[in-house]
């Protein structure tokens, strides 16, 4: 599988609450100098371009701020909290979780403690950017196996575990979250022009089955990102560890029209600044602040845009 094709990311700083901002954070690079709400913050990252990717963790090493690197490629780690929480953990490789021979990338938020960083501190995020400029009415496919820790708790409010981003202050088009209050729930999330970005918004909610910590889950996503008022259709589908049968078949708008601004709850006023017109994908844990544990493994990421090249399953 192709490893890399350079191109350069750009980042916002974000201030708003989980569930209206998805990405955006502060990164290894910038821990000591918080962006303001109007500037960005930049990196050199090699991304997928057409063909296959593939990202296991094999060989990879992480600097003192969390950002990986692997096969010479950097992947940014984003974090909230300036300076950075001591409950919100730097990334590792783990020496007891593997699959299919490859170890697990961990990422965990602790609960949170006291006091709250005095920048960015209504969140807990430990999270590694692996790819960006995914664009719409294109059909990709995502392939990763993810295993929660035993010391994951069941949480009190939404977890974010791995996102598709579009861009400063708006909430994720897409992303797979642990429900609160469940018996390890996970659910797919989709925002559009219709539901709004912002906290408040309610947000098309699709079950993918449960995430029980302790063993390994292997997710295919097929994603065709689509606005209202574009040509087509957008679609999810999803497959949880089986890959023959997908437990979620979805049409319908994912994602935001980013040639305007998205309005509060899908009415009203602007909420911001418009939308990117591609996207970012994030692995890791995201929350509002809570007092319990989550602790994620990744490995055997692919990106790919046919089913068999993305498949987490095979090697």
């Amino acid at each position: 599988m192709k490893k890399h094709s350079s191109l350069v990311l750009a980042f916002a700083a974000c201030t708003a609450l989980l569930s209206g901002c998805g990405g955006g954070g502060h990164t290894g690079t910038t821990e000591l100098s918080p962006p303001t709400t109007s500037s960005t913050e930049r990196h050199t990252l090699s991304t997928p371009g057409p063909g296959p990717v593939q990202i296991t963790g094999a060989g990879a090493t992480f600097d003192s701020s969390g950002n990986m690197t692997e096969d010479g490629v950097t992947y940014p780690f984003i974090f909230k909290g300036i300076p950075r929480p001591s409950w919100v953990r730097l990334p590792w490789l783990s020496p007891s979780q593997s699959y299919l021979g490859y170890q697990g990338i961990g990422l965990e938020v602790d609960p949170t403690g006291s006091p709250l960083p005095p920048t960015d501190g209504k969140n807990d995020k430990a999270e590694l950017t692996f790819r960006k400029g995914f664009p719409f009415q294109e059909d990709d496919w995502t392939g990763f196996a993810m295993e929660l820790g035993l010391s994951t708790d069941v949480p009190s409010g939404n977890v974010i575990l791995f996102q598709w981003w579009q861009g400063t202050p708006y909430g994720p088009p897409l992303s797979l979250m642990l429900e609160p209050a469940s018996d390890y729930s996970c659910m797919f999330s989709i925002r559009n022009n219709a539901t709004g970005g912002n906290p408040s918004a309610a947000t098309i909610t699709l079950p993918a089955g449960t995430c029980q910590p302790g063993v390994w889950h292997t997710f295919l996503v097929h994603t065709r990102m689509h606005y209202a008022g574009e040509s087509g259709t957008g679609q999810l589908e999803v497959y949880h560890n089986d890959m023959t049968t997908p437990v979620i078949e979805w049409s319908g708008d994912i994602g935001y029209d980013p040639s305007q601004c998205v309005l509060v709850n899908g009415t009203g006023a602007c909420q911001g600044g418009d939308p990117n017109p591609v996207f970012t994908s994030y692995y890791g844990p995201y929350r509002d602040n809570q007092p319990h544990t989550v602790q994620s493994f990744f490995t055997n990421i692919k990106f790919a845009l046919d089913q068999a090249s993305a498949d987490p399953t095979q090697p």
